[in-house]
């Protein structure tokens, strides 16, 4: 069996540091109140939400300059880089055209349905006001 050795970086005379006096002091209300809290401040944790959202970010930016690369590049440029195989560029102005045609649709297929669908008849009585 291997035995662990335990390094000590301490001499055994050495004292741990005295607490600060305002550590010593009793507790005012407003920290009473803020132990009490449900709310947590803490400045040494980085969420995973900041995290995430960097690397959307990095990635639609590596993303879009790939694809204006694929648009904007000859055939010549792109081989010369080592790409070979990619879409045809007629993709590369149908797809942002059937979106955007799509969104328009979509745009004004919810219009005339609120209008159709969702508008009370006139002779209903939630569409009455008092005077």
């Amino acid at each position: 069996m291997n035995k662990l050795n335990i390094v000590r970086t301490q001499t055994p005379t050495s004292r741990l540091p005295s607490p600060a006096p305002s550590l010593l002091l009793p507790l005012r209300n407003e920290d009473k109140l803020a132990r009490e809290s449900d709310v947590t401040v803490s400045t040494n944790v980085t969420s995973y939400a900041e995290y995430k959202g960097f690397f959307i970010y990095v990635l639609s930016a590596v993303l879009l300059l790939g694809y204006m690369a694929w648009l904007l590049l000859p055939e010549k440029a792109l081989n010369y880089f080592g790409v070979y195989y990619y879409p045809d560029k007629y993709w590369a102005q149908a797809v942002p055209a059937y979106l955007l045609m799509l969104m328009l649709y979509v745009y004004i297929c919810l219009a005339l349905y609120n209008t159709e669908v969702k508008t009370l008849p006139l002779d209903d009585p939630r569409t009455k006001r008092s005077p």
